[in-house]
Protein backbone atom coordinates (compact mmCIF):
# COMPACT_ATOMS: atom_id res chain seq x y z
CA UNK A 1 0.00 0.00 0.00
CA UNK A 2 1.56 3.43 -0.69
CA UNK A 3 1.64 6.54 1.84
CA UNK A 4 -0.72 8.52 -0.61
CA UNK A 5 -3.46 6.19 -0.18
CA UNK A 6 -2.36 5.66 3.53
CA UNK A 7 -2.92 8.82 4.33
CA UNK A 8 -6.65 8.93 2.77
CA UNK A 9 -9.67 9.66 4.97
CA UNK A 10 -11.26 5.57 5.76
CA UNK A 11 -14.36 6.80 3.94
CA UNK A 12 -12.63 8.00 1.25
CA UNK A 13 -10.72 4.44 0.54
CA UNK A 14 -13.40 2.98 -1.32
CA UNK A 15 -14.71 5.45 -3.53
CA UNK A 16 -14.64 3.64 -6.88
CA UNK A 17 -13.66 6.03 -10.45
CA UNK A 18 -15.96 8.62 -11.06
CA UNK A 19 -18.52 7.57 -13.90
CA UNK A 20 -17.95 10.36 -16.10
CA UNK A 21 -14.04 10.02 -15.59
CA UNK A 22 -14.29 6.18 -16.58
CA UNK A 23 -16.49 7.02 -19.72
CA UNK A 24 -13.68 9.79 -20.40
CA UNK A 25 -10.77 7.30 -20.23
CA UNK A 26 -13.11 4.68 -21.89
CA UNK A 27 -13.52 6.59 -24.91
CA UNK A 28 -9.38 7.47 -25.37
CA UNK A 29 -8.90 3.82 -25.39
CA UNK A 30 -11.40 3.31 -28.54
CA UNK A 31 -10.27 6.41 -30.27
CA UNK A 32 -6.52 4.69 -29.82
CA UNK A 33 -8.00 1.93 -31.53
CA UNK A 34 -9.01 3.91 -34.48
CA UNK A 35 -13.05 3.85 -33.53
CA UNK A 36 -14.83 7.45 -34.12
CA UNK A 37 -15.70 8.70 -31.10
CA UNK A 38 -17.53 11.79 -30.50
CA UNK A 39 -16.87 13.55 -27.09
CA UNK A 40 -20.09 14.79 -25.43
CA UNK A 41 -19.12 14.20 -22.11
CA UNK A 42 -17.36 17.16 -20.13
CA UNK A 43 -18.66 19.86 -22.24
CA UNK A 44 -16.60 19.06 -25.29
CA UNK A 45 -19.46 18.86 -28.08
CA UNK A 46 -17.27 18.35 -31.81
CA UNK A 47 -19.84 19.91 -33.40
CA UNK A 48 -20.31 23.96 -34.19
CA UNK A 49 -22.03 26.41 -32.08
CA UNK A 50 -24.75 28.16 -34.27
CA UNK A 51 -24.00 31.81 -33.98
CA UNK A 52 -27.86 32.79 -33.06
CA UNK A 53 -26.85 30.71 -29.77
CA UNK A 54 -23.38 32.78 -29.24
CA UNK A 55 -24.96 35.93 -29.71
CA UNK A 56 -28.02 35.12 -27.45
CA UNK A 57 -25.57 33.63 -24.77
CA UNK A 58 -23.60 36.77 -24.75
CA UNK A 59 -27.24 38.90 -24.50
CA UNK A 60 -27.93 37.07 -21.25
CA UNK A 61 -24.92 37.02 -19.89
CA UNK A 62 -25.62 38.87 -16.81
CA UNK A 63 -28.65 36.62 -16.09
CA UNK A 64 -27.00 34.55 -13.17
CA UNK A 65 -30.27 33.21 -11.51
CA UNK A 66 -31.65 29.68 -11.66
CA UNK A 67 -34.92 29.92 -13.93
CA UNK A 68 -38.23 28.40 -12.87
CA UNK A 69 -38.12 24.23 -12.50
CA UNK A 70 -40.71 24.10 -15.23
CA UNK A 71 -38.59 26.17 -17.43
CA UNK A 72 -39.09 29.42 -19.45
CA UNK A 73 -42.58 29.28 -20.83
CA UNK A 74 -41.69 30.55 -24.20
CA UNK A 75 -39.30 28.01 -24.70
CA UNK A 76 -41.35 25.64 -23.59
CA UNK A 77 -44.14 26.22 -26.38
CA UNK A 78 -41.25 26.34 -29.04
CA UNK A 79 -40.10 22.98 -28.28
CA UNK A 80 -43.40 21.63 -27.94
CA UNK A 81 -44.63 23.13 -31.56
CA UNK A 82 -41.14 22.21 -32.92
CA UNK A 83 -42.00 18.50 -31.87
Amino acid sequence: MNEAFKSLNMNLRGIGQSATLAINERSKALRREGRKIYGMGLGQSPFPIPQSVVDSLKMHAHEKDYLHVQGLPALRTAVAEFH
